[in-house]
């Protein structure tokens, strides 16, 4: 499989599971994002550390030793990765867990419980990882034969601000007061 095809599997199967992840999490999703969000507001107190993408991405490889045939990491924008190991093995558990605990080596905490079918949240700084294991949909074996299960990383994070741009329309007039 040619690097290409290999981007675009991964890129594939990950949107896969996510979507697969999400479906089975149901309402979990919505309750994990109030739980994610009060437990931020109640750790805004320590300083955060922050991230470069390619901070976040070396932590991903770091995490990922040994999972998989090989770790695909697509840094889809500025803020957002997207990282897919494929495996001949299940994956499950046990390798999400692998994921989170090199992970909080490196100064990610875990927001909630590990669930690999419905997703597991982890957060440092700015960035939102959300990890998840399990069998290939049917649909993708064969594009990503022989492999049979994979374990994905999707990320966001807070793009850098950059300056606004300048507008090409004219500017409004000023309004002035009416007198009565």
């Amino acid at each position: 499989m040619g690097q290409s095809e290999r981007f675009r599997t991964a890129g594939v199967v990950g949107a896969m599971l996510l979507a697969v992840g999400c479906q089975e999490s149901g309402g979990a999703a919505a309750e994990s994002a109030e739980a994610t969000g009060s437990a931020r507001t109640a750790a805004s107190s320590s300083p955060a550390v922050e991230k470069t993408r390619e901070q976040v991405m070396s932590d991903f490889r770091f995490a990922a030793v040994g999972l998989g045939e090989q770790l695909t990491i697509t840094p889809l924008a500025e803020c957002t990765i997207s990282a897919l190991a494929l495996s001949l093995d299940p994956m499950g558990k046990e390798e999400v867990v692998h994921i989170v605990r090199r992970l909080e080596k490196r100064g990610w905490q875990l927001e909630g419980e590990v669930s690999p079918e419905g997703g597991t949240l982890l957060s440092v700084g700015k960035w939102d990882t959300f990890v998840g294991a399990g069998p290939l949909p049917d649909e993708l074996r064969a594009q990503a034969s022989p492999n049979t299960s994979g374990l994905t990383l999707s990320t966001t994070g807070a793009c850098a601000s950059r300056p606004p741009v300048p507008s090409t329309e004219a500017p409004l007039p000023p309004t002035l007061p009416t007198t009565p």
